[in-house]
Formats: C-alpha cells, sequence, structure tokens
C-alpha cells in the first residue's frame, strides 16, 4: 500500500503529502508530512482504490493509446495516468483523471482522508492524449485554469460555481498556442506559466491584463 507506481504529482499541505499515484496504480496516496508514513488511499469517488491497482510497467505508448476504448467520465475508477494533484487553503483537492477527460475534486475531513465532492469534465468526447492534464487557480480565488492537453487550450471555469467562462489557446507553435500542453501554474500576480512535452518543448508566460 505504501510503495507507489510512477506518481505524476506532489501536493504538501494541512500535514500530508498527497501524491497523484500515477501512471500505474490509479489512485490518490497520502503520507504524513513529518514522518512521510503512509496515510491512506482514495481512488475515483474517494472508493478504496485496491481493485483499480495493477502490476507491470509503464510504456509510454499508455500516454497516446486510444485501446482502451476511450475516456469514460463516468468511470468508477480512474484512468491510467492521474495526472495532477492541487490542494487550496478551503480543504479542497482536485485530482487530474486526464484518461476519462475530467477532474474529481475531494473534501479533505477532519481525519485527513478524502471525500468526493463532484466532478468537472472537460471536453468529454475528446480521444488522443485526452484532456486533463493540469489545475490552477487565480490568485483571488475566483478562477480555475485547466489545462486541455489534447485540445491545446486552458479552460476559465468560476471557482464557485464551475462553470465553463472561457478558453485560451489553440494547437499550434507561436506565441499563446500550444503543442502537447501538460502543466500550468499561476502566480501571485495572475500570470499563468505553462509547459508543453514531446514535441512541444517550451515554457511559455501568459500576462494577465486584467478583467474588462
Amino acid at each position: 500500500t505504501d510503495k507507489l507506481g510512477n506518481p505524476a504529482d506532489i501536493w504538501d499541505g494541512a500535514g500530508q503529502v498527497i501524491v497523484a499515484d500515477g501512471y500505474i496504480n490509479k489512485r490518490i496516496a497520502r503520507f504524513n508530512s513529518d514522518t512521510l508514513s503512509f496515510a491512506g488511499a482514495e481512488g475515483a469517488y474517494a472508493a478504496d482504490p485496491t481493485g483499480g491497482t495493477r502490476e507491470g510497467s509503464f510504456d509510454q505508448s499508455q500516454a497516446t493509446s486510444t485501446n482502451d476504448g476511450g475516456a469514460n467520465p463516468e468511470a468508477t475508477s480512474f484512468g491510467d495516468i492521474v495526472h495532477c494533484v492541487v490542494g487550496t487553503e478551503d480543504g479542497l483537492v482536485f485530482v487530474c483523471d486526464r484518461r476519462n477527460n475530467r477532474a474529481q475534486v475531494f473534501q479533505r475531513t477532519d481525519d485527513g482522508d478524502l471525500e468526493f465532492v463532484r466532478d468537472i469534465v472537460i471536453a468529454p468526447e475528446t480521444g488522443g492524449t485526452r484532456t486533463v492534464s493540469d489545475i490552477t487557480f487565480s490568485p483571488d480565488g475566483k478562477y480555475i485554469y485547466i489545462a486541455d492537453m489534447m485540445n491545446s487550450e486552458i479552460w476559465i471555469l468560476d471557482r464557485e460555481t464551475y462553470e465553463p467562462l472561457a478558453t485560451i489557446g489553440r494547437i499550434g507553435r507561436y506565441p499563446g498556442q500550444f503543442t502537447w500542453l501538460h502543466s500550468v501554474v499561476a502566480d501571485s500576480e495572475g500570470n499563468l506559466y505553462t509547459s508543453e512535452v514531446n514535441t512541444g518543448r517550451r515554457v511559455q508566460k501568459l500576462v494577465y491584463m486584467g478583467e474588462e
């Protein structure tokens, strides 16, 4: 239970290190921040993830394969790339289930466990590398930014209602366009930084210009 299987992301807060675990184990694994002892794990919908693990090594073809039958935003287990984990100060944990074109939102309990709150489905019919690869938030907490790998867009959602408001970007190699969009992070001034992997091979800074 305490061994990771090609983890993809990590978040440290509220006394726990929470790991998106990941390409093999298909779960969220939690460890005590001080001792790093194993504290628990959750699968999709906060279910026991034991039945969702599988043996074997990760093959890079899993990152692009469509042989799994396609995304299923209602799947009862995570897909084979639990790609990000991001916590918030108000006790929520957002998890990228990239292969199923969704994020799942959890609430941290007083015991440190995670309780399921809701799904956030992004472009559910998308194939290929699929959609939800990373999540960040505006510094004022009003907006959620979700990196959509396959469609090369950043989705902007209202933080309170989870309603999609707009998208940024499209496929391409010019400034403001993306190829293999992998991660997104906001700084304290509201600027966004993105990374592109595979043939993208760059970092971009998107400067915050205010709201109209």
